[in-house]
C-alpha cells in the first residue's frame, strides 16, 4: 500500500507557489530545515493536509538518514532496508530490521523512530 505524499492543489492553489514549496522541501537536507519549512508552511497556508504531512515526514526521514550517513531508506513489506557505505545495515550482521506496523503512516513513524536510535 502506498502513501500519498504531495502538495495538493486544493491546499496550495497557485501553481508557482506549489512548485516553489516542492523545491524547498526537496532541498531541505537537514532535520532542522525540514522543521522550519513545516512551521513556515503552517504559518503561511494553515493546517497541512494529509499528503503534505506525509511529504514532510518523508523529508524528515531522509534528513535523519543523511545525518547518519545512510544513502537509501527502503521499505519492502516489513523489512527496513538501509544502505550505508555500499552495504546494507543488518542486525546481528545477518538480517534486516523488521517493522511491526502494517499501515503505511505507522510504518513511516516507526522508520523515523528506528533511524533516531541508530
Amino acid at each position: 500500500t502506498s502513501l500519498p505524499a504531495y502538495l495538493p492543489a486544493s491546499w496550495l492553489e497557485d501553481t508557482r507557489l506549489r512548485i516553489s514549496a516542492f523545491r524547498e522541501i526537496s532541498e531541505a537536507l537537514m532535520e532542522k530545515q525540514v522543521a522550519a519549512l513545516e512551521e513556515s508552511w503552517r504559518d503561511r497556508f494553515g493546517r497541512l493536509p494529509g499528503p503534505a504531512e506525509n511529504l514532510v515526514r518523508i523529508a524528515r526521514i531522509k534528513a535523519i538518514a543523511a545525518a547518519k550517513g545512510i544513502a537509501t531508506v527502503e521499505i519492502q513489506a516489513q523489512r527496513l532496508m538501509l544502505h550505508r557505505n555500499g552495504d546494507y545495515i543488518l542486525l546481528e550482521g545477518k538480517r534486516f530490521p523488521r517493522l511491526t506496523k502494517d499501515k503505511p503512516l505507522a510504518k513511516l513513524k516507526e522508520v523515523e523512530e528506528m533511524l533516531r536510535l541508530l
